[in-house]
C-alpha cells in the first residue's frame, strides 16, 4: 500500500502541475504565433479569459501548496527576489514611451528613424505574460524542486515526456510520410522539403526531439547500474534519427557531441570497471560499422555501389555542419539585436519588457530589410539578446548570475552524485550552445525552452540543496581533502 500511496501522490503532484503548466504553454503558443492559432480569434476578451484562468491556478496553487514559503529561506528568498523583479519590470514597461522615433544603426553603419510602437494592449500583454512566466518560475524552482518526491515527480515527468516525443513523430510518419519518402529516393540538402510534425517549422519540431534525447539520457543515468537504463539509450535513438531527416543542423550537431560524450564515458566506465568481454564486443560493433559505413561514404572509387549511392542521397558533405550562410546570418541577427538594444538608454538598462521586445526587434529587421520569416514577432536565434533586450542589462545580470549558480553546483555535485553531475553538464553544455544560436532562454518566453530547461533547472537545484553544495555552501572539509586527493 505504501508504494501504491508514493505512486499515487507523485501522480496527483505532477497532474496538478499539469493543470497549471498546459494553459500556460496554450497561452505562449497562441500569443507568439498568430499564423497558426487553436483560438480564433484570440485578442483581448480570448487573451483575459485564458490569463485569468491560469492567474487563478497559480494563486490556487500558491495558497494551499506552497508550504515550502513558510518552512524554507530558500524559498522565501525566491519569493521576495521575483516578486521585486515582477515589480520592477511592469513600473519599466507601464513608463514607457506609446509611441517614439529613435535613431538606429542599420547593418550597413548608415542611420535610420525607426519608429517603435508601444500601443496600450502590447503593454497589458507584456504585464500579463511577465506575471504568469515568473510566477510560474517561482512555483517550479522554489516549490516543486522542495517535494519530498521530486525525483520521482520529475522521473515520471520524463516518461510522459517521451509519450509525446512519439506522439509527435507517429503523427509525422503518417502526415508526413510522402516527405520522409521523397528524402530516401532523391536525398536530402538545403532546399529539401523536410518533416515538422504539429508545429511551425522543422528547427521546433527537431528542438522538441533534442529535448526528448536529453529526458532519455536523464533517465539512462537516473537509473544508475539497472539493467533498463539500456531501454532509455535505445530509445533516444528514434528522436535523434528524426532529427536528422528535420535536417536542422545546430540540432544535430548537438545530438552528435550528446552521444559521443555518453559514448566515451561508457567506455571509460568499462575500462575502470576492467569489463572487457563488453569492452571488447562494443569496440568490435563500433569498428565493425566503420569499416563498413566510412568506405561506402567517403571512398570516391565506390559511389558507383548501391549502398554508396543511398548514402551519399541521404548525408550531403555538409549535413551536420553550419554552413558560412547560416553563419553570417546568425551574426547579422545578432549585431541587428545590439543594435536594438542600445537604441535608447532604457532600453540598455532596462529592457523592452516581454512581448514587446519581440515586436521592436521585428520593426527594426524590417528596417535593416532582412529578409527573414515572421510572424510579428522578430526571432532572435539568440537566448542571450532576447533576455537582454527584454530585461535590459539588469535583467541580463541576473540571468548570467543564474547560469554561474548552475555550473558551480554542478561543478560541486561531482563530489556526491557523478551520474547526475555527468547529466547536467551535458544538459549544460547542449542548453547554452542552443541558446547561441536559437531563442533558447531558461524557463522562459516559450513552451520549447521551458521543457527543455526544466531538467537542467530543477534536476540542478534540487541536488545542489540536497548536498548543500550551491554557490552559497561553503566546501565541506571532506570534499576539499578529495579534491586535493584528485589533483
Amino acid at each position: 500500500m505504501t508504494k501504491i500511496k508514493e505512486y499515487w501522490q507523485t501522480f496527483l503532484s505532477l497532474g496538478i502541475m499539469a493543470c497549471i503548466a498546459l494553459p500556460i504553454f496554450l497561452l505562449f503558443e497562441q500569443t507568439y504565433a498568430p499564423d497558426t492559432l487553436w483560438i480564433r480569434p484570440f485578442e483581448f476578451a480570448a487573451f483575459t479569459f485564458l490569463s485569468a484562468i491560469i492567474i487563478s491556478f497559480l494563486n490556487l496553487y500558491i495558497c494551499f501548496f506552497s508550504k515550502p514559503l513558510k518552512t524554507s529561506r530558500f524559498a522565501r528568498v525566491g519569493a521576495v527576489t521575483i516578486g521585486l523583479f515582477i515589480i520592477f519590470n511592469v513600473i519599466n514597461v507601464l513608463l514607457s514611451s506609446s509611441f517614439e522615433v529613435v535613431n538606429y544603426t542599420l547593418n550597413d553603419g548608415s542611420v535610420a528613424s525607426l519608429e517603435i510602437a508601444r500601443p496600450t494592449m502590447d503593454k497589458y500583454k507584456s504585464i500579463v505574460l511577465l506575471i504568469i512566466n515568473f510566477v510560474f518560475i517561482y512555483i517550479l524552482v522554489f516549490n516543486v524542486t522542495l517535494k519530498k518526491n521530486f525525483k520521482q515527480i520529475m522521473v515520471l515527468l520524463a516518461h510522459l515526456y517521451l509519450l509525446f516525443v512519439i506522439a509527435i513523430i507517429v503523427y509525422s510518419l503518417i502526415t508526413e510520410y510522402e516527405v520522409y519518402q521523397k528524402i530516401l529516393t532523391t536525398g536530402l540538402n538545403d532546399t529539401s522539403v523536410v518533416p515538422d510534425s504539429v508545429f511551425d517549422n522543422r528547427n521546433t519540431f527537431a528542438s522538441f526531439l533534442l529535448t526528448g534525447i536529453i529526458y532519455s539520457f536523464y533517465l539512462y543515468l537516473n537509473a544508475g547500474d539497472k539493467k533498463r537504463r539500456y531501454i532509455y539509450s535505445a530509445f533516444s535513438l528514434i528522436p535523434a534519427l528524426l532529427t536528422y531527416f528535420t535536417y536542422s543542423k545546430t540540432n544535430i550537431i548537438f545530438v552528435i557531441l550528446m552521444y559521443a560524450a555518453v559514448l566515451l564515458r561508457h567506455y571509460i566506465r568499462n575500462i575502470i570497471r576492467k569489463r572487457w568481454v563488453l569492452f571488447g564486443i562494443e569496440t568490435l560493433l563500433l569498428v565493425s560499422f566503420l569499416v563498413l559505413f566510412i568506405p561506402f561514404r567517403y571512398v570516391p572509387s565506390l559511389k558507383i555501389l548501391s549502398p554508396s549511392v543511398f548514402l551519399y542521397k541521404v548525408m550531403p558533405a555538409k549535413f551536420a555542419f553550419l554552413g558560412k550562410k547560416s553563419i553570417d546570418n546568425r551574426l547579422d541577427l545578432l549585431k541587428i539585436a545590439i543594435n536594438t538594444i542600445k537604441t535608447t538608454p532604457r532600453s540598455f538598462w532596462f529592457g523592452e519588457g516581454i512581448y514587446i521586445s519581440r515586436k521592436v526587434y521585428n520593426a527594426a529587421l524590417n528596417l535593416n530589410e532582412f529578409i527573414y520569416p515572421t510572424t510579428g514577432f522578430g526571432n532572435y536565434h539568440n537566448g542571450f539578446a532576447e533576455v537582454f533586450h527584454s530585461f535590459g542589462l539588469m535583467g541580463f545580470l541576473i540571468y548570467c548570475f543564474c547560469i554561474l549558480y548552475l555550473f558551480v553546483g554542478i561543478i560541486r555535485l561531482f563530489f556526491h552524485k557523478k551520474n547526475i553531475a555527468f547529466f547536467l553538464i551535458i544538459n549544460f553544455c547542449v542548453f547554452f550552445g542552443s541558446a547561441m544560436l536559437e531563442s533558447q532562454a531558461m524557463l522562459l518566453f516559450k513552451t520549447d525552452p521551458i521543457f527543455g530547461s526544466i531538467p537542467l533547472v530543477l534536476v540542478t537545484v534540487y541536488y545542489v540543496n540536497k548536498y548543500k553544495c550551491s554557490l552559497f555552501h561553503p566546501l565541506k572539509k571532506k570534499e576539499k581533502k578529495k579534491a586535493a586527493i584528485a589533483a
